[in-house]
Order: C-alpha cells, then sequence, then structure tokens
C-alpha cells in the first residue's frame, strides 16, 4: 500500500469514541490517542513535518487499533480537517489490516480513499466488494446501495474523458443549453450535436440513482450520513476539473437528497439557528450543507445558461433558510454566493439590484460577526465595498 507524505503535525487530543459521529455505523473506539499523528512517541520537534524517515508515525496506540476502528477514525480526522496524508495513513492502515476480510466497512474505507486520493480503481474494488456480499446475502441493502452509488460516481468523475481543457475554456459552450437541461439531468442523450455527452452517463445515472435509494432506507434517523454524503458530492465541484454539465448532474442530486431530508419551516423557526459551531446539531449541518448545495448548483446551473428564474425557484428554500440564520457566519457567506449567482441571471433589473444589495448586506453582517476573515474582507473589497 502507498504511503502519502506530507505534514503531519496535528498536536490533536481527540479520541474516537463512541460519542462520534461517523457516516456508516460501526464499531468505534474508547481509547484516547496518547500520541499526536504523525509523530514517532519521542519527538518533540514542534515544527516536525513528520517522523520515521519523512513517513507518518500514526503512534503505537493507534496503530495497535482495529481495522474498523482505524477507519473510524480516519472519518473522524477528516471532519475535523486533519491534514489529508495523516487521514490518508489512517484509511490505508486501516485496509492493511482488513487484508481478505469482505465487508461492507471494508469497502466503505476502500470508497473514502479513493474520493480522497482519486484513485478510481479503489473505488473500483469497493463496488466489487459490495457485489460480492450483497450475492451472499445478509448484508445492509441501504449501505450496500450507498458504496456502490458512491464508487460508480467517483469513476465517473475521474474519467479524464469527462474533465475540462484548461487551454479551451469555451470547448463546453452551447447556445442551447437551457433546452439541454432536462435531457442531461435524466441521464439522456440531446438531440442538440452541441450538448456534449458525459462519459459513463449511464452508470452516473445508476450511481446517483442509488445514492439516493440507498440513503432513503438507511432513513432519516442517520442524518450523518446524509451530511457527508451531500458533502462528498459538492467536493466535486469543487475540485472543478469536471465539465460543466457532469457538475450540474452531480449538484442536482446532492441538493435534491438534502432538501428530501429537510423540514425547511420547522428549521427556520428553529432554535437551531443560532447554535455555536461547535456544537452538534445534525439537522442544522445538513441545513447548511444543503445551502452549499444549492450554491453549487446555482453556480453549475449559470454556467450552463439555464434560465434565470428556474435558478432562482430551485434556491428558494435554501435563500430562505439563510435569510434567517443571520447569527451564523457561513450562512452569511453563504446567503452571499447565492444572491451573487442570482443576480447575475435574473432579467429584472429591479431584482438583480435587490439581489446585489442583500448579497453586500450579507457579507457585511459577515464582517460584524468576524471582522478579521480575509475571505469577507476579499469579497467586499471586490465588491466595491469599504471595510
Amino acid at each position: 500500500m502507498t504511503t502519502h507524505n506530507g505534514s503531519g503535525s496535528s498536536s490533536s487530543k481527540r479520541a474516537a469514541s463512541t460519542s462520534a459521529t461517523t457516516a456508516l455505523p460501526r464499531e468505534t473506539t474508547k481509547r484516547a490517542r496518547k500520541t499526536p499523528i504523525g509523530h514517532a512517541s519521542d519527538c518533540t520537534d514542534s515544527d516536525c513535518l513528520g517522523c520515521a524517515d519523512g513517513g507518518i508515525d500514526l503512534g503505537q496506540d493507534v496503530a495497535n487499533l482495529s481495522a474498523s476502528e482505524l477507519s473510524a477514525m480516519a472519518e473522524q480526522e477528516e471532519a475535523a480537517g486533519t491534514d489529508r496524508a495523516v487521514v490518508n495513513k489512517l484509511y490505508e492502515t486501516a485496509l492493511e489490516k482488513f487484508a481478505g476480510e469482505k465487508s461492507l466497512v471494508h469497502a466503505w474505507t476502500l470508497l473514502r480513499l479513493a474520493e480522497s486520493v482519486d484513485f478510481s480503481e479503489y473505488a473500483m474494488q469497493a463496488k466489487t466488494m459490495v457485489e460480492k456480499i450483497a450475492a451472499a446475502g445478509n448484508y445492509e441493502k441501504g449501505q450496500a446501495l450507498l458504496i456502490q452509488g458512491r464508487a460508480r460516481v467517483a469513476a465517473v468523475c475521474l474519467d479524464q474523458a469527462n474533465w475540462r481543457d484548461p487551454l479551451n475554456e469555451d470547448s463546453e459552450e452551447s447556445d442551447n443549453d437551457s433546452d439541454n437541461y432536462e435531457t442531461a439531468n435524466a441521464g439522456g442523450s440531446s438531440s442538440d450535436s452541441s450538448y456534449k455527452r458525459i462519459s459513463g452517463e449511464q452508470s452516473l445515472k445508476q450511481g446517483l440513482d442509488e445514492i439516493s435509494e440507498g440513503l432513503k432506507l438507511i432513513g432519516k434517523d442517520s442524518i450523518a450520513v446524509t451530511v457527508e454524503t451531500v458533502a462528498s458530492l459538492t467536493t466535486r465541484y469543487e475540485r472543478r476539473l469536471l465539465v460543466k454539465w457532469l457538475r450540474l448532474r452531480i449538484m442536482d442530486t446532492a441538493l435534491s437528497i438534502a432538501y428530501s431530508f429537510l423540514d425547511w419551516d420547522t428549521q427556520r423557526n428553529g432554535k437551531t439557528l443560532d447554535r455555536a459551531s461547535d456544537n452538534q446539531d445534525p439537522v442544522f449541518d445538513l441545513s447548511v450543507v444543503a445551502c452549499k448545495a444549492a450554491v453549487y448548483w446555482a453556480l453549475a446551473a449559470t454556467d450552463c445558461k439555464i434560465q434565470g428564474s428556474r435558478i432562482e425557484a430551485r434556491v428558494e428554500p435554501a435563500t430562505r433558510f439563510l435569510e434567517t440564520a443571520s447569527s451564523n457566519l457561513e450562512c452569511c457567506k453563504l446567503r452571499a454566493q447565492i444572491l451573487i449567482a442570482l443576480s447575475t441571471v435574473l432579467d429584472e433589473e429591479d431584482s438583480v439590484v435587490e439581489a446585489f444589495d442583500s448579497a453586500v448586506g450579507a457579507l457585511q453582517q459577515a464582517y460584524r460577526i468576524s471582522p478579521n476573515d480575509k475571505d469577507v474582507i476579499s469579497q467586499l473589497e471586490d465588491l466595491g465595498v469599504d471595510v
């Protein structure tokens, strides 16, 4: 198994415990990590970027964990923003310990590493393992569908035929993109020759359907897996290598999944809007990740020249939610992003001005919450607003 080198100076004291949230239900460990990941037990250099000949030393207490425990810890560290090289090392060590075991947790670990390092072979191994488990019976269908679906989507996204040419930004342009909206999201081909068919389009459609069905079977009691899945799909947009129609398809599914699990009226009227960032509230977290998906969907739809009125209607639930979450920094940022996107596609001049002014107001509120936020300051300056 390849070891990915990188910064390993995390000094976190987090434990992989039963109270920690992981996307796939499995065994976790109550043992605290005694040695900071990335350092040997005798390392005292606070600036060390990884011990053991430039590699990453997990520490004996971590290395002694079971495969399932290591996989769960990797998820928790990934969610906490730990250096990716360290997270990958945890996944790799877990896979080494799984060895020949065929289980959904093993397949899930393969998938998570595939998504982290963008390696389609791991994704296909995860898919094949799930198929064999399903053939033998006695398995959790919702989890199996989720793994298979995400593996298919990862493979399509890693197909270079679906990557944009950065030297030819106009290669995807179409005069009739809006007319292709339903066709593209239905996974069919278009009679318009300017529509660029996605490589592996049927596999993509099957994968997205499997993700949606798997989450329905897992149920609303496991909000964490929905939050993580929607976040995983939005990551595909953030990397922005993908052709625009593929970005639109993926974000459309992410947004539909998030919307289907939320009661927006309850969220807008509830007390969860003012929660502190360090408190756990899965429903609020899903609301925020849904709004992020709405931002990315709006940007992708804009790239595909979808009509402004359709974009406005699609993101309206998220926009109204964000308007009432004005005490949350991330929500203010997301609201500004949605409104700026809308200001570029709306037809009525009054609506354009209103969207732009509201976006500035959202950023100014974000600045009041966090006056040292460089991202907010930069956006305000770009919009010509004095800080």
